[in-house]
């Protein structure tokens, strides 16, 4: 953490006074985070594999040492990406997309819960 920059613990009450417009934002950063990571992944693994494939199916010194290289550029994506991932999921807290869902969804039930009481009391007549 910084010297200076307050530390927000997200937090259900914090989600739950958040605009529906920034629970999505906050969403669509946690997800981006999670495809971010995933891309590093896959490039690591086309790296792993090629490199691989250099270094066994081909006879030449130069493809080796090639295949040697895209091996321990590999090793280095997946590092890369792992560093990325856990620094943006510090600076987001513990917070997942799972808790800002079930918030949601708890505010649309309880908005739902309001909508039918209204309903129904609309549909009450008073007797004088």
């Amino acid at each position: 953490m910084t010297a200076g920059k307050p530390s927000i613990e997200l937090t259900p009450d914090l989600i739950r006074s958040m605009s529906r417009t920034e629970r999505l934002a906050l969403a669509r950063t946690l997800m981006a985070n999670q495809r971010t990571v995933l891309s590093y992944v896959k490039t690591g693994i086309g790296l792993l594999a090629t490199g691989y494939g250099l270094i066994v199916l081909t006879g030449g010194m130069l493809l080796q040492a090639a295949g040697v290289c895209a091996l321990a550029l590999s090793g280095i994506v997946g590092v890369v990406g792992y560093v990325r991932y856990r620094t943006m999921k510090r600076a987001l807290g513990r917070v997942t997309v799972n808790d800002i869902w079930e918030v949601g969804y708890s505010l649309l039930h309880d908005e739902a819960e309001l909508a039918s009481a209204d309903v129904s009391a609309a549909d009450v007549s008073f007797d004088r």
